[in-house]
């Protein structure tokens, strides 16, 4: 059985970013909406690296794997993957506005994902090395 502990100091912490985001948001709509969709690029590949981790023995060279991955795969595919999808959507939407504002969630998503490929990858030739020459010893 999990013992689980609750901290008034988390759930305090918590609450202040929430209610500072929110102000940030009511204050600033257009720096909120931004801060979210950029940010937002890297939570795909942050899941996966603190799914592979948990599946690792030795988590810190795993973080460090993932993270560089992740930094890496957004370096290079986010703007061709974005470039891309924009210039597809692009001539489809230049006669709505509507149309446009509807696409681009599917363009963000296409963007966001491209960033946790690399860490799939990378993470799992990382788990196969440990798993093939540190498990094997024992």
């Amino acid at each position: 059985m999990i013992r689980r502990s609750y901290s008034l100091t988390r759930l305090l912490v918590l609450v202040t970013l929430v209610a500072a985001f929110c102000g940030l948001a009511v204050n600033y709509p257009l720096l909120a909406f931004e801060l979210v969709f950029g940010y937002g690029l890297f939570i795909p590949a942050l899941m996966i690296a603190l799914a592979m981790g948990r599946s690792s023995r030795h988590r810190i060279p795993m973080s460090f794997a993932s993270m560089i991955a992740a930094l890496c795969g957004y370096i290079l595919f986010a703007r061709l993957v974005a470039q891309t999808a924009l210039a597809f959507i692009y001539p489809v939407t230049s006669t709505s506005p509507t149309l446009f504002a509807l696409t681009w969630p599917l363009v963000w998503l296409i963007a966001s994902t491209a960033p946790a490929l690399p860490v799939i990858v990378l993470g799992g030739v990382w788990l196969l090395i440990e798993h093939r020459f540190f498990h094997s010893a024992r």
